[in-house]
Parts: C-alpha cells; sequence; structure tokens
C-alpha cells in the first residue's frame, strides 16, 4: 500500500512540475509575441500589403502575400466620397471581413470600390494601414469595358454563349464586334477591316447572348466591346480582343441570366428594387414572378410549377 502511495505521490509532483514547466514556458512564448507586436520585433510597423484582384465569374478574388508571422488578415472595402462636403472623410466604409488565408472573394462592385488589407496578430495590428488599392477593373484612367467571359479550351462556350463584361461609366449602351481572327489593332475606336464578322448597338445592358450557329465552321471566333452614349457616340475604346472557343454538343442555355455581376458591396434592396437580367437572344418579352419562397422544380424538365400556380408562395407575377 505504501509503495502505491508512492507511486502517486510522484506522479502528483511530477505532474505539478509539468504544469508548471508548461505554464512558464507559455508565459514565456506570450510575452515573446507581445514583445514582437508592441516593439515591432520582426520589423513589419512599415509593411504595408498590396492586394491583387482577379474575376472570378461574379466575384473578385482579392490575394496577397503572406506574411513569415502567425496572423490573420482584415480586409476592409471603401468607395470614395465626392469630397464636395467640407471636412468629410476621402473614403467611405462599406464592409469588412477577416481571413486566416491569403485570399478572400468578394462581389463585383457597380461602383469603384477601394480595398486595404491589414495583418492582426495576438495583440493587435501589426502591419501599417496602406491607403486603399482601387480595383483593377476600375483603375485610374479606364479606357475599356472589362470583359469577364471567358472561354476557351478548358471551359468551351456554346453556339449561344452569355458574353458579359463590367459596366462602363456612363454608358447608355454598348457596341459588340465579332471577328474570326485579331482585329487591325487592340484599342481604337473603329470597326476592324479585317476579320469582321458582325456588330449590333442594340445591347443595353453589360451583357449580350450571342448566336454563333452560322459561324461552327471556325470552331474559335473573337469579340470585343465598347462603351456607347445616348447619341450611340463612343465614349470608350474597344476593349480587349477575347477568343471564345466553342463546340456544337454543349447545351444551349435557354433563359435569362440574372445580372449579379456589378452589384453593390453590402447591398440592400430598396422599398422598390430594379430587377435586371441578361436577356436571351432575340427574345422581346419577359415574365416575372416574385416568391416568398423558392419555387419547386419540375423533376422532369427543370421548370417551375408555372405562373403563380404555387399561390401560398408566389407574391406577385409579371409580364413584361
Amino acid at each position: 500500500m505504501f509503495y502505491y502511495m508512492y507511486r502517486f505521490k510522484n506522479f502528483l509532483s511530477c505532474f505539478l512540475h509539468f504544469f508548471i514547466l508548461l505554464f512558464v514556458v507559455s508565459l514565456f512564448m506570450v510575452g515573446s509575441f507581445f514583445f514582437l507586436e508592441r516593439y515591432d520585433g520582426l520589423g513589419m510597423a512599415e509593411t504595408e500589403i498590396t492586394p491583387e484582384f482577379v474575376d472570378e465569374g461574379s466575384m473578385t478574388k482579392i490575394s496577397w502575400n503572406p506574411l513569415p508571422y502567425p496572423c490573420f488578415y482584415k480586409v476592409e472595402v471603401f468607395s470614395k466620397t465626392t469630397g464636395l462636403v467640407e471636412g468629410e472623410p476621402t473614403y467611405h466604409f462599406l464592409f469588412g471581413k477577416s481571413s486566416d488565408h491569403t485570399s478572400i472573394e468578394v462581389p463585383h462592385a457597380a461602383i469603384p470600390t477601394y480595398y486595404r488589407v491589414t495583418a492582426h496578430g495576438f495583440f493587435g495590428e501589426i502591419t501599417a494601414q496602406a491607403e486603399p488599392t482601387v480595383n483593377a477593373s476600375y483603375a485610374e484612367g479606364i479606357k475599356a469595358p472589362i470583359p469577364i467571359s471567358h472561354y476557351d479550351a478548358s471551359n468551351p462556350a456554346s453556339l449561344m454563349p452569355f458574353l458579359i463584361w463590367h459596366t462602363f461609366p456612363r454608358a447608355v449602351c454598348y457596341e459588340v464586334e465579332l471577328l474570326s481572327g485579331p482585329p487591325d489593332a487592340e484599342g481604337g475606336a473603329a470597326l476592324s477591316k479585317k476579320n469582321h464578322l458582325e456588330s449590333t448597338r442594340r445591347i443595353y445592358t453589360n451583357g449580350w447572348q450571342a448566336d454563333l450557329h452560322k459561324y461552327q465552321k471556325y470552331g474559335t471566333i473573337y469579340y470585343r466591346v465598347r462603351a456607347l452614349n445616348l447619341h450611340l457616340k463612343p465614349i470608350s475604346e474597344w476593349s480587349k480582343t477575347e477568343a471564345i472557343v466553342f463546340q456544337a454538343n454543349i447545351p444551349i442555355e435557354n433563359h435569362p441570366l440574372l445580372n449579379n455581376f456589378d452589384q453593390m458591396p453590402n447591398f440592400e434592396q430598396p422599398l422598390y428594387p430594379v430587377y435586371h437580367w441578361i436577356p436571351v437572344h432575340n427574345v422581346m418579352r419577359y415574365e416575372v414572378e416574385l416568391y416568398d419562397h423558392p419555387p419547386e422544380e419540375d423533376a422532369q424538365d427543370g421548370q417551375s410549377e408555372g405562373p403563380c400556380l404555387a399561390k401560398d408562395r408566389c407574391l406577385c407575377h409579371y409580364l413584361l
């Protein structure tokens, strides 16, 4: 019995010493982290994180280089104020997001938006607050709409693909040019004399469903877009020419595409909202239904039950 009591006493003593050692090591680590962050032991207090932007569908991916220190990152999103009100700040804060990764996704914005990334350690901010960086889609001096749709060999289009681009300031409508090959020159304001297939100005939103049936023999064609004013005069250069790799066996989308590509960050619907979409090619009228719950779909054709047949869910019905 005394033997077991002796063993138990030794166990308690070892456990107590281990706990004291763990406490001392933890206290040392916490003190080290505090010293490094409070007194800039790693020399990061003047470091500014520069974000990079990549468009991915309806989202913008923001990425940056990681720091050699355990931390999380805070991304702040701003819009620029008019500067007309005396004493107002340069930027208006929209919202913020945190991430323990070196990238984050945010929705495309319909206005120029600015982003600032700062690193935070255990005891607060450890990098400098840099001047907010504007999204490349709205960089100063932008001269043309920026395409969102990309159809290459790894992501081929159907014979009626949706071509989407970022909205251009002050644009009333857009003109799209289809080409069988690269244009005479990138940019500029004139239609290409070489490889020109067709162009249209009847586009009143930042997207268009093209009909490529008559161009099947090419397999790959090209498109570019420019913004027009009320008098159909160009107010931008042609965008960067984008290739469209298409295949006849890919199903054609036969429904409007909801236009949420350039929505405002942290957007809240007003009392009288505007619903907009990318129209289907050569379709003149549309039907809109509002529900308080998602409608059930027919398992056979993927269509909803019909024009507000589910009276308990359908709020209103419009034929435009």
